[in-house]
């Protein structure tokens, strides 16, 4: 769907909650989700965050409040640790870390690397496999 096509949609995701946007081919998931993640204005109505407008939230501050995995994840070139912690490095312990990659099922793969979460994914993720890629994210 084009950024110019009209989307029609309302809705409200409580705290804490899981939400997944399926649908079809052409029926806007893309464009929600690039709407979220602000990588264009909508043209008519807004999305709000805690009743803020999203675009007076800071990147950081909205990547803290909202994980978004897509079908094909692109990982920041850096560290394992610094994609893991991408948003939260500002509270989250190497603990917080560690769960969460175990949660993800990942984390004995991160530990058979010599330098373990200091190991640098490359650029867009381009060294692990897409799955890797999805739990990292």
């Amino acid at each position: 769907m084009a950024p110019w096509e009209s989307i029609d949609v309302t809705f409200e995701v409580n705290y804490g909650k899981t939400v997944a946007l399926v649908g079809p081919s052409g029926a806007g998931k893309s464009s929600i989700i690039s709407l979220l993640e602000h990588f264009y204005e909508p043209t008519a109505g807004q999305i709000l965050l805690d009743e803020s407008p999203i675009h007076q939230i800071d990147h950081k501050l909205f990547h803290q409040k909202v994980s978004i995995v897509s079908q094909e994840p692109v990982l920041h070139d850096g560290t394992v640790r610094y994609n893991i912690l991408y948003g939260c490095e500002e509270w989250a312990t190497d603990e917080h870390m560690i769960e969460a990659a175990k949660l993800a099922n990942i984390h004995d793969f991160i530990m058979e690397s010599e330098k373990g979460y200091d190991t640098e994914c490359g650029e867009k993720g381009v060294q692990m496999s897409g799955g890797q890629k999805v739990s990292c994210f």
